[in-house]
């Protein structure tokens, strides 16, 4: 199974989801978020001066503690992979790597059924392959700001907001073509749109939508415990 993270990740996940809470160490009055996450998202990096149109796929997990409403620090983790139109270093390849990062969110309720939804992010991405006598590897960071409102309907919510994106990296080639790179994002906002769907008493997901700079669609499976 180690050959397939991917797949090793998502075994992980549904044991876990499966084992009581006592077993896992974490009591309900914690509140801890635990998340399963899936998210693909298309757009141009700009890589010393040529545009490249870029795939990130990702799965990993999320853990927040539920310190308070307006207070919750998390962290991140996964796989990833990549692929790029319009770039020599990389054609034909799906270069794979992992991410880890943090992030701070805060949910301000408003009104009976109106709240604010703000959250900052760094999250730091690697990724390499090796394709017959090229070898390229991609380091990036990735800030992340956004804010929205989530409209509630019981149990329901149903989200909207805006998103900042900063990328920053480097790239790094050697074999038939030997160089080093920087690159960025070509655009930076984005809107995005999703809801927010109860399970059962501790379970939900989540889907999400974007368009703009990224142009994004991720699934999120979370339990709390």
């Amino acid at each position: 199974m180690a050959k397939y993270p991917m797949f090793r990740n998502l075994f992980l996940f549904l044991v876990l989801n499966s084992l009581p809470v006592s077993a896992l160490g974490f009591y309900p009055e914690e509140r801890m978020d635990f998340s399963f996450e899936l998210d693909s998202s298309i757009s141009n990096w700009v890589i010393t001066g040529a545009v490249a149109e870029t795939r990130v796929n990702r799965l990993g997990f999320s853990l927040y503690e539920y310190s308070s409403e307006y207070f919750q620090p998390g962290l991140h983790g996964g796989n990833l992979d990549v692929t790029q139109l319009d770039n020599a270093t990389t054609a034909g390849m799906a270069l794979s790597g992992n991410y880890l990062g943090a992030s701070v969110r805060s949910r301000v309720p408003l009104l009976e059924h109106l709240s604010l939804r703000l959250q900052a992010a760094y999250i730091y991405h690697t990724a390499e392959q090796t394709l017959i006598s090229q070898e390229t590897q991609l380091k990036w960071s990735d800030t992340e700001v956004e804010a929205g409102f989530g409209f509630h309907f019981g149990h329901l919510e149903i989200f909207v907001g805006t998103a900042y994106y900063a990328v920053d990296g480097d790239e790094a080639s050697t074999g038939t073509i030997s160089q080093t790179r920087t690159f960025s994002e070509e655009d930076d906002t984005n809107s995005y749109a999703g809801v927010h769907l109860p399970i059962d008493a501790t379970g939900s997901m989540q889907i999400q939508v974007g368009s703009g700079a990224r142009k994004m669609t991720r699934l999120v499976f979370m339990r709390q415990f």
